[in-house]
């Protein structure tokens, strides 16, 4: 799988398929860490999605306030 540096617009959609919206801003920023590794975005958000640290509003997916980075294992 290619790192998605390059691709934000890739990020952006692996995002909104996991979350249910369009990602917004802390979401955009808790997922750059990932430095464009598909795999840790992918687990990232799942993680969020999974621990309910997602709140989707008018098709927008945020994390919720205050929400570290969770673990990315079951």
């Amino acid at each position: 799988m290619a790192d998605l540096v390059d691709h934000p617009s890739a990020v952006s959609a692996l995002l909104a398929d996991v979350c249910g919206g369009r990602p917004g801003p802390r979401l955009r920023r808790m997922a750059e860490k990932a430095a464009g590794n598909p795999l840790y975005v992918g687990d990232l958000a799942a993680a969020l999605v999974r621990e309910e640290a997602i709140e989707v509003c008018g098709g927008i997916a945020e994390v919720t306030v205050g929400c570290p980075l969770p673990p990315l294992t079951n």
